[in-house]
């Protein structure tokens, strides 16, 4: 029902195409998408690399990127179950990171470095 646009990252340039049009959509409608960075839910809980597409994105587009720290997500649905568990989920919003002056890929992976790094800072004080 949403603006929701699907990376595929098995074909490089149907992913590409993607974000191009997540790029084009953010500008023309004003939209900040929720982007989930390590691109699939752990089985531990624990935060995993990262995939450079979002961070690729909010560089072209200059948008800043605030980081979001979600524990306890994986006590209560843990992935590849269908029963939800009674429990607690911890949502951290941090300091918005600016994404402006991106402008190699040494800088998009040191951003995404920056901001997985105050994920996990703030999971771990939760």
């Amino acid at each position: 029902m949403g603006p929701y646009i699907m990376i595929d990252r098995t074909n490089v340039e149907d992913a590409l195409k993607s974000i191009e049009e997540a790029k084009r959509r953010m500008i023309e409608k004003k939209l900040s998408p929720l982007v989930f960075a390590e691109g699939t839910r752990s089985k531990t809980g624990e935060v995993q690399p990262f995939k450079r597409g979002a961070f690729y994105l909010a560089s072209r587009v200059g948008f800043p990127i605030v980081p979001v720290s979600v524990s306890g997500a994986s006590k209560i649905l843990p992935k590849g179950k269908f029963k939800i568990k009674r429990g607690t989920i911890f949502v951290h919003f941090d300091t918005p990171v600016s994404a402006e002056n991106i402008t190699n890929r040494k800088d998009e992976i040191e951003l995404m470095e920056e901001v997985r790094n105050i994920i996990i800072k703030n999971m771990n004080d939760s």
